[in-house]
């Protein structure tokens, strides 16, 4: 086990909902192999810093930590997403204030509904990207409309990017001068060509908000269930062997905080609908991932999950492996091979140039080729900015952002 790996579990460890013996914590604590720059490291990259500040000040081990500079960075990274995500609440009241004027409830998704329902602790424990609401398919048009509108004051982040297709499940991202995070309007829980968790049935599963007013969540039981769809299906997290912690840590929380509410069989039941004949299986059976996604759970977290729905070790131990032994170039490379394909796929410009068949993605090929090397191909500045989108991009991928 590497220094990095040797991060991973024990990061996981300190920031686990789960009661852990306190031996254990302080023995990573106290001991002289914790790796505690690749802790620090592993935690930015999955944007945990502010969890992992709120739970060592929720274990009493914050006064174990070495180095002040370490305590005084959590600190402060805790201090500033606190007044964020305070100013995201009020973001989502005032959205769910504005869809009232059409009899729209949204369900809030993903951080929003963590942030709404206080799963974790402390305000700022939980780190966000964007706002992520689902409105009802049929009404999406006329949301977008209102968010634009001068009372709405949203506009898009990239006016040159289509982001809005036939099958797109979301709405290109928008933001408001006002509003502390980018929004992400979801007509979809995930993409159109996925069948495991429709519209109709998610309102069989919602409640309402407990803090955000004219606003639903989804229930504990299908919230662990969207956030294992969302990560490994729909981000591809399982296909490419990737951890995205901080979802995964999300998904940790709402078994922990929930569990007398949790069914676990029924989810057992939802991811066996989509078994496939095996000569019908392309890839992979959703149970199988699920159960490596229930495996990685206890293996990280030390969640409580049945036993007899816990797969094996394979593909938790290809993740490590692949930590293991390639180096941080390696990793790259083979990172932005994976996201150049998929950034250069049919489905991603169908999507970004509304292509209607196949026929046309040679052409749409071309011309977004050009585009980029139009834009970054022309200059040492422009060369520079296009390494670094790259690699950005692909350490956000890596870890989930």
């Amino acid at each position: 086990m590497n220094k990095y790996t040797k991060a991973l579990f024990d990061l996981s460890i300190l920031i686990s909902p789960v009661a852990i013996d306190d031996a254990e914590l302080k023995e990573i604590m106290l001991s002289d192999d914790t790796p505690w720059d690749e802790i620090i490291d592993f935690a930015n990259q999955h944007l945990l810093i502010p969890t992992l500040c709120e739970s060592l000040k929720q274990k009493d081990l914050t006064q174990f930590v070495k180095n002040e500079l370490i305590v005084e960075y959590l600190e402060t990274v805790y201090d500033i997403n606190t007044t964020r995500n305070q100013a995201i609440l009020v973001q989502l009241q005032d959205i769910a204030n504005l869809f009232s004027e059409i009899d729209v409830k949204p369900i809030l998704l993903k951080g929003a509904s963590a942030l709404s329902e206080g799963h974790y602790s402390g305000i700022g424990e939980r780190m966000m990207s964007d706002i992520d609401i689902l409105v009802p398919e049929d009404r999406i048009l006329e949301c977008i409309e209102l968010l634009e509108s001068k009372k709405g004051g949203y506009q898009p982040i990239d006016s040159e990017e289509n982001f809005w297709t036939e099958d797109g499940h979301h709405y290109r991202r928008i933001h408001s001068k006002n509003g502390a995070a980018a929004l992400e309007l979801h007509r979809y829980c995930l993409g159109k060509g996925y069948p495991y968790l429709s519209n109709s049935r998610v309102m069989e599963h919602v409640r309402d908000s407990k803090r955000i007013e004219n606003a639903f969540v989804i229930e504990p039981t299908f919230e662990l269930y969207h956030a294992f769809l969302h990560s490994e299906i729909s981000d591809t997290s399982y296909e490419n062997n990737v951890l995205m912690l901080r979802h995964l840590h999300q998904a940790a929380v709402i078994a922990t905080k929930y569990k007398d509410e949790i069914d676990w069989a029924l989810l057992e039941k939802e991811v066996k609908k989509y078994e496939l004949p095996e000569e019908e299986l392309k890839k992979y059976q959703l149970s199988s991932v699920w159960s490596s996604y229930l495996y990685a759970l206890n293996k990280l977290f030390k969640v409580e999950v049945p036993p007899e729905m816990i797969g094996d070790n394979k593909h938790f131990e290809e993740i490590i492996y692949y930590m293991e032994n390639y180096s941080k170039t390696d990793a790259i490379v083979s990172l932005n091979l994976i996201n150049m394909k998929r950034a250069f796929s049919y489905e991603k410009l169908k999507e970004k140039y509304n292509l209607k068949s196949k026929w046309g993605y040679p052409l749409a090929l071309s011309k977004h080729t050009l585009e980029l090397l139009y834009k970054y191909a022309f200059s040492s500045e422009d060369r520079k900015e296009l390494f670094d989108y790259i690699g950005n991009h692909i350490r956000a991928r890596q870890y989930g952002r």
